[in-house]
């Protein structure tokens, strides 16, 4: 279904526009897919690129000071002494965004009875057996999104940019999709 909305999106905005700008795609398509494995939601960024996950997501990654970048380091660097000093590698707002939306879903999940075949459901076993906190759930599934956003969205755009400049390529990916569909 993501899919499908993302290439509808982007016809759409072909239309209008004789270029577009695909990392911003890509980042989009990628916040819908993760968000929806990782936290079980339909994050609608495709359709609406200002979302909440869009905003806080890109605070996650941002940088912009030599002080950010120090802590950053400091706090891959020592996990363990950056808590016990209440330092935090991500922005509070993003974290608490982040931990809500994941709350949230888990709580409607289990008030509504909701299957999925996806991460959360896996993280639910997991809990129901003893392995893993509330927390330590959370925890799991921010670091999924957080670990598979910038990794996937620079893949995207990676394989779309060999795309266009390779008509062979597109081709004989075009004939291996079809061949695929159709034994479907």
């Amino acid at each position: 279904n993501i899919g499908e909305r993302f290439t509808s999106a982007i016809r759409r905005d072909l239309q209008n526009a004789n270029d577009i700008e695909i990392t911003e795609w890509s980042a989009r398509f990628t916040t819908d897919v993760i968000g929806n494995i990782a936290f079980g939601m339909d994050c609608n960024c495709i359709e609406n690129p200002k979302t909440d996950i869009r905003k806080y997501a890109k605070n996650l990654f941002r940088i912009d000071t030599p002080l950010q970048a120090v802590k950053f380091f400091f706090t891959n660097s020592f996990p363990n002494l950056s808590r016990r000093m209440g330092l935090m590698m991500n922005p509070k707002d993003s974290a608490d965004f982040f931990l809500r939306i994941f709350n949230d879903t888990i709580k409607h999940r289990e008030e509504n009875k909701v299957e999925r075949n996806d991460f959360i459901k896996l993280l639910l076993q997991l809990k129901e057996s003893g392995l893993l906190t509330a927390n330590e759930m959370a925890a799991e599934s921010f670091v999924f999104y957080f670990g598979g956003y910038h990794t996937t969205a620079s893949l995207v755009n990676f394989i779309l940019y060999e795309l266009a400049l390779n008509r062979q390529i597109q081709t004989k990916l075009r004939e291996e999709i079809d061949e695929v569909l159709n034994k479907g």
